[in-house]
C-alpha cells in the first residue's frame, strides 16, 4: 500500500494525499481515476465499516485516527475492534459528528461512515452534514429571512464588527448593526463577533497593526453592546507557511491580546488548523474559529484539528433566501451572545468629565497651568498604550499598583526605594487613578537639558464606574521646570553625580504641589516651596 511507504511519523500534505489515494485504491478506482482528491466519486464509493470487519479499509481508518491524535497505542492490523470503535466515538464527539439530525436526540456510534472517514482524511469533512451555526458578510435585516434561517436549524451566527466587502458599485457594508442584533436575538439567534479589516497578506500582521485592531474591534463591540468576556475572532485569512507564522500572526495576536484584555474582551483566532495550533502552543490561545472550508490550503492539509476549537467552517453556499453563508459546526465552547448591554459604552468626553470634573480640558485639546516654578500642560488624546513599554503599569479597581510602579522607578531610573514610594504616594493624591476602574498608567522622567527637567504622566482609560469606554481616551500631563527658577539649587560633583536623585526629588515636589491644586487641598506655591526646601536640604546634606 502507498500509505506504508510515506508514513514517516510526520503528518504532512503528502501524508494526507496518500491516505486519500489509498482510499481510492480500496474503492476500486483505476490509476487514471485516482487523484488524491476527495471528490464526488470518492464520496459515493465511501463504505460504512463496523466492528468485526477487517481489511485495508480498516487499516486506513486506523491510520486516519492516528494522524488525528486518536488511536495512539493501537495496532495497525486492519481489524475493526471495539478499541477502534471507541476511538471513533471519541473522534465523533470531538468533531460533533453525531448519528442522525442535530435537531433529534443524536448519539455518537462507533460506526465509520462518510461522516467519520471524510472527517479523518479532509479538513472540511462531509459538507452535507447538519450544524447549528453559520457566518456571513451580509447584513441580516429581513425578519422573514432570519426566521427561515432559524427554522432551518441555525441558532448561532457569526458577524463582522466592521468593514465592507466588494469594490466599486458592488461594495456593501458587512458590519453588524444594532438593528440586526434586535431582529436576530428576537428570533432566537445568538451572535459571535469576527474582526477582519485586512489580514489577506503576510505583511498585514505586525505588532502595531495588532494594537490598532484590538482597539477598533473592542470599541465596535462595545458600541454594539457585546458584554465583557466576549471572544472576538481576529482573522488570518490566508494560507501561511509553517515558517512564516511566529513572526507574523503570532506577533500580531500577542499585541492584540495585550490591549484587548484591558479593554474587556477575549482574543480568538480565525485561521487554518496550523495557524491555530501555533497560537495554542505559543500563546495559550483557547478559542478558535477554524477555516476548514479551505481544504486545499497547506495549513489545513496534514494537520489535526486544534483541541480548543469553537467553530468549524466547512462549506459555503447561497441559501434559498439568496444569502451567501459559510456553514459552521459549533463545539459548544462558545455559544455566542444573546443578551446585549444597552448602554453601548461610555464616551471619551463623558469619562473625561467624570475623571477631572469641571475642567477646561476637551478631547483633542490642551491647557496650560503654572504653579510657581512648575509648568503643567494637560492634554486629552486618543493615543493608545504601547504595551511593550517598560514604563506601563495596570490600573485595576481604581488603584495604582504601588509595587509595580516603585519597581520601575528603581530599576529604570535607579531611584532609592523611599523616593519611589513618595513619588507613587504623591501620584495617588492626584485622585485621577481613583476615578479609573480599569486602565493603564505610564510615568516617564525626562533627561535634564540646559538645566530644564521634565516628567510625564499618562492615564489610558478603559473603564470608569459608569461603564467601559466606547472610544479611546488618554489623559496626559507634561510637567517642566528649570533649576534657574529655584533659589539655592544644590551643587554636586558631576563625577559622582546625584543628578538622578536631584531630578527625582524635584519631580516629587512637582507631583505633590500640582496634586494639591488638583485636589484643592492647599495652594500649590506653598506646597511647592515646602518640598523644594526639603529636597534642597536633603541634597545639600547628602553631597558626596
Amino acid at each position: 500500500m502507498l500509505i506504508l511507504k510515506i508514513m514517516d511519523g510526520i503528518y504532512q500534505r503528502d501524508t494526507n494525499e496518500a491516505l486519500i489515494y489509498t482510499l481510492q485504491a480500496i474503492e476500486g478506482m483505476s490509476p487514471s481515476e485516482a487523484n488524491g482528491y476527495y471528490g464526488n466519486q470518492t464520496i459515493a464509493l465511501t463504505p460504512t465499516v463496523k466492528v468485526g470487519e477487517h481489511g485495508n479499509i480498516v487499516k486506513l481508518i486506523q491510520y486516519g485516527l492516528y494522524v488525528n491524535n486518536y488511536y495512539q497505542s493501537g495496532a495497525f492490523d486492519g481489524y475493526f475492534s471495539t478499541t477502534v470503535a471507541n476511538e471513533i466515538v471519541a473522534f465523533r464527539k470531538f468533531m460533533i459528528l453525531p448519528d442522525g439530525s442535530l435537531s433529534s436526540a443524536s448519539t455518537y456510534s462507533g460506526v465509520a461512515d462518510l461522516l467519520v472517514i471524510k472527517g479523518l482524511l479532509t479538513s472540511n469533512g462531509d459538507t452535507g452534514r447538519d450544524s447549528n451555526t453559520f457566518d456571513c458578510a451580509t447584513q441580516l435585516t429581513d425578519t422573514s429571512m432570519i426566521q427561515r434561517l432559524y427554522q432551518a436549524g441555525f441558532s448561532i451566527v457569526g458577524r463582522y464588527l466592521t468593514g465592507s466587502v466588494g469594490t466599486g458599485s458592488a461594495k456593501k457594508a458587512k458590519n453588524l448593526t444594532s438593528d440586526e442584533i434586535s431582529k436576530l436575538t428576537a428570533a432566537g439567534f445568538s451572535i459571535f463577533p469576527i474582526y477582519e479589516d485586512g489580514g489577506y497578506e503576510v505583511s498585514y500582521f505586525t505588532e502595531s497593526q495588532g494594537t490598532k485592531d484590538a482597539y477598533l474591534a473592542a470599541y465596535a463591540a462595545r458600541a454594539l453592546g457585546f458584554p465583557d468576556g466576549t471572544v472576538i475572532y481576529f482573522a488570518a485569512d490566508l494560507d501561511l507557511q509553517d515558517g512564516d507564522i511566529e513572526g507574523t500572526v503570532i506577533a500580531y495576536l500577542q499585541a492584540v491580546r495585550a490591549s484587548l484584555t484591558d479593554l474587556g474582551y477575549k482574543t480568538g483566532l480565525y485561521g487554518t488548523r496550523n495557524v491555530c495550533l501555533h497560537a495554542a502552543e505559543s500563546m495559550g490561545i483557547s478559542n478558535f474559529f477554524v477555516a476548514n472550508m479551505s481544504y486545499g490550503w497547506s495549513g489545513n492539509l496534514g494537520f489535526p484539528m486544534p483541541k480548543n476549537w469553537c467553530f468549524d467552517q466547512f462549506v459555503e453556499y447561497t441559501t434559498g433566501s439568496g444569502v451567501d453563508i459559510d456553514q459552521d459546526a459549533s463545539s459548544g465552547r462558545d455559544s455566542g451572545t444573546k443578551k446585549f448591554e444597552s448602554t453601548g459604552g461610555v464616551t471619551a468626553d463623558e469619562a473625561l468629565k467624570y475623571i477631572l470634573g469641571n475642567t477646561n480640558l476637551q478631547i483633542g485639546g490642551k491647557y496650560v497651568q503654572t504653579f510657581g516654578p512648575f509648568k503643567a500642560t494637560w492634554l486629552a488624546t486618543d493615543e493608545v498604550a504601547d504595551k511593550s513599554s517598560s514604563n506601563i503599569v495596570t490600573i485595576s479597581n481604581n488603584e495604582l499598583p504601588e509595587a509595580d510602579l516603585t519597581a520601575i522607578l528603581e530599576t529604570k531610573y535607579k531611584l532609592p526605594d523611599w523616593i519611589g514610594h513618595l513619588i507613587v504616594d504623591g501620584i495617588g493624591k492626584w485622585g485621577i487613578s481613583e476615578k479609573i476602574k480599569k486602565g493603564n498608567f505610564e510615568l516617564e522622567i525626562g533627561d535634564s537639558k540646559d538645566g530644564e527637567f521634565s516628567f510625564k504622566l499618562k492615564y489610558y482609560v478603559y473603564q470608569v464606574e459608569k461603564g467601559s469606554l466606547s472610544e479611546t481616551l488618554t489623559i496626559e500631563i507634561d510637567v517642566t521646570f528649570n533649576k534657574s527658577d529655584f533659589d539655592n539649587w544644590p551643587t554636586y560633583d558631576p563625577a559622582e553625580s546625584l543628578e538622578i536623585t536631584v531630578r527625582a526629588m524635584f519631580v516629587m515636589a512637582a507631583i505633590i504641589a500640582i496634586g494639591a491644586v488638583v485636589t484643592g487641598s492647599s495652594p500649590a506655591t506653598g506646597v511647592a516651596a515646602a518640598f523644594v526646601a526639603l529636597a534642597t536640604n536633603f541634597l545639600t546634606n547628602n553631597k558626596v
